[in-house]
Formats: structure tokens, sequence, C-alpha cells
């Protein structure tokens, strides 16, 4: 059996239709991927923009930190001071007394 030029045109029109067909399915399915990959783009957009803003908070939570520690130290200086001056009145009246 030999095959027409008429025969091969049909093989050759079938092998482009089912091709086709294939390529469009193909290309559906990346288009789908695509969407989801563009939904997670913007879910991890959205997770960056919090990170960042969880940094900002901390990192202002950490100065405030700083100044609360500054303001301690200082007070415990000038207390560490009053307590040295109590100290040393304290030994100037036990020395008077004995």
């Amino acid at each position: 059996m030999s095959l027409t030029s008429d025969d091969l045109a049909d093989v050759k029109q079938l092998m482009e239709s089912v091709l086709s067909g294939h390529t469009a399915e193909i290309n559906k399915r990346f288009d789908d991927v695509n969407k989801r990959l563009d939904g997670m783009d913007k879910r991890f957009d959205d997770i960056n923009e919090r990170l960042d803003s969880i940094d900002k908070r901390l990192d202002e939570n950490e100065e405030v930190q700083n100044e609360i520690l500054n303001a301690i130290g200082t007070d415990l200086n000038r207390h560490s001071a009053r307590l040295d001056d109590y100290e040393d009145r304290l030994k100037k009246l036990e020395r008077g007394v004995a």
C-alpha cells in the first residue's frame, strides 16, 4: 500500500492538529503556573513588608531600651555617689564616738 499525496496531506494535517492541541494545553498549563507564581510573588512581597516593619519596630525598641539603660545607669551612679557619701559620714561619726 502506497500513500498518495492526499493521504500524506491528511496525515500532516492530523499531526499538526494534534501538535497544536498539545501546544495549546502546555501553554495553558504554563499560564496557570505563571499566575500561581505571581500570587506567590505578591505574598512574598507582603511578607517582606511585614518583616521590614518588624525590623523597624525592633530598632525603635532598641533605641528606647538604650535610653532606659542610660537613665538607669545615670541614676545608679547618682545613688552610688550618695551611698559613698553616707558611708564616709558614718565612718567619721564612728571615729568620733570611739
